[in-house]
């Protein structure tokens, strides 16, 4: 997961998304890696100064989302690699925690997810450093993490 998290960090304000593959056997999702997918990223900023304030802001919006058939070719490919489609992973940038939203869990349901990933982090504004960040797993329509990496 660690090359995902340095992708998301540079994607900053923008979410970023991959996909998991791995295996399911005896009711156990074993994930053995993640693959990029092509996706649009959008952020609303409105009028804040920056990102960790728009969370302050009710009509924020982000959204990651992708193309079905873009989901058929990594499901194949993997299929090749004798893996299956396990779920997805995205970026909650700037945000203080990474509790599933709505969105989150509906995306999830919709595409069929296993499981899904939330990695969230926020930056210093003055440093560009990261000062917190935390990686959680999730079943869909669950808010507790069945992982604490």
């Amino acid at each position: 997961m660690d090359r995902f998290k340095r992708i998301a960090r540079r994607r900053y304000p923008l979410e970023y998304l991959e996909i998991l593959l791995g295996r399911v056997s005896e009711g156990a999702i074993e994930i053995l890696k993640s693959v990029p997918i092509p996706h649009t990223s959008t952020v609303d900023l409105a009028d804040a100064k920056d990102i960790s304030s728009c969370f302050q802001d009710a009509g924020i919006n982000f959204s990651c989302d992708f193309k079905d058939a873009d989901l058929e070719v990594i499901k194949l490919k993997a299929e090749k690699e004798g893996l299956v489609f396990v779920g997805t992973i995205h970026s909650h940038p700037g945000y203080p925690t990474n509790i599933p939203s709505e969105t989150d869990n509906e995306s999830a349901l919709s595409n069929q997810d296993r499981v899904f990933g939330i990695y969230s982090f926020q930056k210093n504004g003055k440093t560009g450093r990261i000062t917190a960040s935390k990686l959680c797993f999730y079943l869909p329509q669950t808010a507790v993490p069945i992982q604490k990496p």
